[in-house]
């Protein structure tokens, strides 16, 4: 990949997100916007770019203008030559293939290797007066900086990411604006590093015929977490392709509360061989909240969180967190103990990220924890997450020992509340 890119020896690069927009003028007049570009392979691995498809004011039809008349480009004006526009008016040749409108936020499955992503933006270079897509952006970064967030990005050190053309299949011929995926050759990001929440986001995106077989492809850890975050809808199809043990198995992996919510979505017939498949106590829980008999908040907790000595250096629990946090249900804040687990204080994972990494989690953490005891009610635990908006909030006893947590969508966002 990086032969190539030295090879090219490019003079200039752009962003499609960037250039796309940009004023053109001709004969000293602005006579349009850019509106999409035109790619074709020429026998080449990385496209070259051919056309400008521009978007005239006022109602005047788009000209299609190849890219030899182009004097000079930026991200904000691009100068063509003395053209006429009436010169170019004409329809898209049936082959052509448009690199905003086919590849930009195109969902990218791969389902030989198992990859998805999104194309967030297309990277073009300049060599003399030819112009290539060298470059597609998946990264996090890139997503950033569509919603213009680069200093959020940059502050969270989150880098710029680029795979090359040359790693993507050539797209075929019958892809257009409303179906068709970009499809990779290699694997750049394998699906466990796709968070539950993005994993979710993008399950719901695919076709059916996609979403199973990428679901299939999940851990089970995985594929608990991400159902938990799947709309209701999505939720209730995915469950339909499963076998029922495949279902309790999935289940058995998650608090009561998103248990209750799951199985709130499925045929009350299969829902009742399903409980028949998961752990008793899972079962007393999630009748509890289902029923509303009992408000305890007990039957909410999870013990999958993540606790940590107060004497701990922040760069041997950054080390730890990536291996720690992948079986743990909730990981937005890290709970510091003393030997006999009484509750110290309390760390947000991004102030952990930013701490000096020669501090220890006693010198950082908020030894002000607001917890909720284990005698309290479902009702006292919404209230004190109306007041203060935690994502999580630790259950403690009468001695102040952790004894798990309860998350906010728990209480506050699911279906089964009362």
């Amino acid at each position: 990949m990086n032969e190539t890119k030295n090879k090219l020896q490019p003079d200039n690069f752009y962003f499609l997100t960037e250039i796309i927009g940009a004023k053109i003028i001709a004969n000293n007049k602005i006579i349009g916007k850019l509106d999409d570009v035109i790619i074709k392979y020429k026998g080449s691995a990385i496209p070259h770019v051919t056309d400008f498809i521009i978007k005239r004011p006022f109602g005047d039809p788009s000209i299609i203008v190849p890219i030899e008349h182009i004097e000079a480009i930026s991200n904000k004006v691009i100068i063509l030559a003395n053209i006429l526009p009436s010169d170019y008016v004409t329809n898209l040749e049936k082959d052509a293939m448009l690199l905003k409108d086919y590849v930009l936020n195109k969902k990218v499955v791969d389902l030989d290797e198992h990859e998805i992503s999104m194309v967030y933006d297309v990277k073009i270079i300049q060599i003399g007066k030819k112009l290539y897509a060298s470059d597609v952006d998946f990264s996090r970064y890139g997503f950033f900086k569509r919603l213009h967030l680069k200093r959020i990005a940059n502050l969270f050190h989150v880098t710029e990411d680029l795979l090359s053309w040359i790693y993507v299949l050539p797209l075929p011929d019958n892809i257009d604006s409303f179906k068709g995926n970009v499809q990779l050759k290699t694997v750049k990001d394998n699906l466990a590093n796709i968070a539950p929440v993005d994993m979710a986001d993008i399950l719901e995106e695919l076709s059916r015929e996609q979403r199973t077989v990428v679901f299939s492809e999940l851990s089970m850890e995985h594929a608990s977490e991400t159902l938990e975050e799947i709309d209701p809808n999505v939720q209730r199809e995915i469950v339909s392709t499963l076998d029922k043990n495949t279902v309790a198995r999935l289940i058995n992996d998650m608090t009561p509360g998103q248990a209750a919510d799951i199985l709130s979505v499925i045929p009350y017939e299969d829902k009742s061989e399903i409980i028949k498949l998961l752990n008793p106590d899972l079962v007393d829980n999630i009748n509890s909240i289902i029923e509303n008999q009992e408000e305890n908040v007990l039957n909410f907790i999870t013990t999958s969180f993540l606790s940590f000595s107060p004497d701990e250096l922040v760069k041997d629990v950054i080390k730890k967190f990536k291996e720690l946090s992948k079986d743990k249900n909730m990981t937005h804040y890290l709970y510091v103990t003393d030997e006999s687990e009484k509750l110290l204080g309390i760390l947000d994972v991004r102030e952990l990220i930013i701490a000096d990494e020669n501090c220890m989690l006693k010198d950082i953490m908020k030894k002000h924890v607001v917890s909720i005891n284990c005698k309290q009610t479902l009702e006292e635990a919404s209230q004190d997450f109306l007041r203060y908006g935690f994502h999580a909030l630790p259950i403690v006893d009468d001695d102040d020992k952790i004894i798990g947590v309860i998350p906010y969508r728990d209480v506050m966002n699911l279906k089964h509340r009362f």
